[in-house]
């Protein structure tokens, strides 16, 4: 049984860098998904539907909100392949048992002080850079959808 859904899956995973995101945007046309919030406005001026949730099963295509939502994706997507029990055996080699520091660990937790210091830290040391880079790919992303829905 665990060989036949292997071959029935396949996994069509993304990384959502910037420089990816425009080449990926076809890929993700009519799909819902997620990724980091740092990340959800830019992808819905791309025209993608972004949700905050931690793991989207969409048919074939998988995605996960940020890093800690990556390990609940791959035990999500060990349990689909091989089973519950692999999966929880998984789970506990990993000892993945998450009890947060801190309450924190999204922008709808996190305060507002705290959330522009990540934004700024996400942007790094040239955030002039970055944005002008992210309004660059956006225009062309707009353009593409008009001429494709002419």
């Amino acid at each position: 049984m665990a060989a036949r859904r292997r071959a029935e899956l396949r996994l069509d995973g993304i990384g959502l860098h910037r420089s990816r995101a425009i080449r990926r945007r076809r890929f993700l046309e009519g799909k819902t998904t997620t990724t980091h919030w740092g990340f959800r406005d830019y992808l819905k001026m791309l025209g993608v539907t972004v949700v905050p949730d931690r793991v989207v099963w969409e048919g074939r295509h998988v995605s996960g909100a940020g890093v800690s939502a990556g390990i609940d994706m791959a035990l999500s997507l060990t349990e689909r392949v091989h089973g519950r029990e692999l999966a929880e055996a998984l789970q506990l080699i990993i000892e993945y048992d998450p009890e947060p520091l801190f309450d924190s660990g999204s922008p709808e937790k996190a305060g507002p002080k705290i959330r522009r210091l990540a934004r700024r830290i996400m942007l790094g040391d040239q955030p002039v850079r970055a944005a002008t880079r992210f309004g660059r790919e956006i225009v062309r992303a707009r353009i593409r959808r008009t001429r494709t829905a002419n």
